[in-house]
């Protein structure tokens, strides 16, 4: 007989421009695997594969992801994110949504309002991530890469904080 689970595994994702991010928790502090998943065409198809392979592989408990408002100025994320729900649904991950501000609350509390604070906090409670961890963002330069990681990953640790 296995060991009981103390807390949920834990599926983070986070859609981005160039693929989705994703981070898997085994409890708040255990970090089990994650990366960023491009896909340069079909995005949503590729997307739904990858994580679709992830959720075989790693069979979480949950799905955790952003919850968007309606009208949203990202409707091709929002989209991509409730077909994820359903696909999760249908391979019997339950789905928690998480809105953004919920997050930013979260991490507010620990001093980090802004997306490279949270980062930067994660990379702090995360030592496994730090060498992922995002260079400060200028105006005019793009979003880096790894950044889908620590989006995740602050869905699934607020997940645990609001939870626990």
């Amino acid at each position: 007989m296995g060991k009981p689970k103390t807390a949920p595994v834990v599926l983070a994702v986070a859609p981005v421009s160039r693929g989705i991010g994703f981070a898997l928790f085994e409890g708040p502090t255990k970090i089990i695997d994650w990366g960023v998943k491009e896909a340069r065409v079909n995005k949503d198809v590729v997307c739904q594969r990858q994580i679709e392979s992830l959720i075989s592989f790693y069979q979480p408990d949950l799905l955790v992801m952003e919850q968007f408002d309606e009208g949203t100025n990202r409707e091709r994320v929002a989209k991509l994110n409730e077909s994820l729900a359903i696909l999760a649904t249908l391979k019997g991950v339950d789905v928690t949504r998480l809105p953004k501000d919920e997050v930013h609350a979260v991490f507010g509390q620990f001093g980090s309002t802004k997306k490279f604070g949270i980062a930067k906090t994660i990379g702090q409670w995360l030592p496994e991530l730090q060498h992922r961890m995002p260079r400060y963002r200028k105006p005019w330069m793009n979003e880096d890469h790894s950044m889908a990681i620590f989006e995740a990953a602050a869905l699934a640790l607020s997940y645990y904080y609001i939870n626990s």
